[in-house]
């Protein structure tokens, strides 16, 4: 149901309309969306990190093609951090 108006569930169309109707609500969403795209994002890096290192791509190269610092990258691989 794309209308919340016409959701039978009652804390459904509440949490729907607080969402898609209020000030707050709109923000909050907005921050949930931005966060799950920040974490999809860095799931993407990570998997381009371990493509790259098993094709022997220099850690130091991988960093900077996913301009992050080399330790998160060596974490990323399960490497040492030392």
């Amino acid at each position: 149901c794309s209308d919340p108006h016409e959701m039978f569930m009652d804390l459904m169309r509440e949490r729907a309309l607080y969402y898609k109707e209020t000030e707050k609500g709109v923000s909050e969403m907005c921050q949930i969306v931005e966060e799950m795209i920040k974490e999809a994002n860095e799931k993407v890096l990570i998997e381009v990190a371990h493509r790259l290192y098993a094709v022997g791509t220099s850690l130091e190269m991988i960093a900077q093609a996913c301009e992050r610092p080399i330790e998160l990258v060596k974490e990323w691989l399960g490497l040492s951090v030392a």
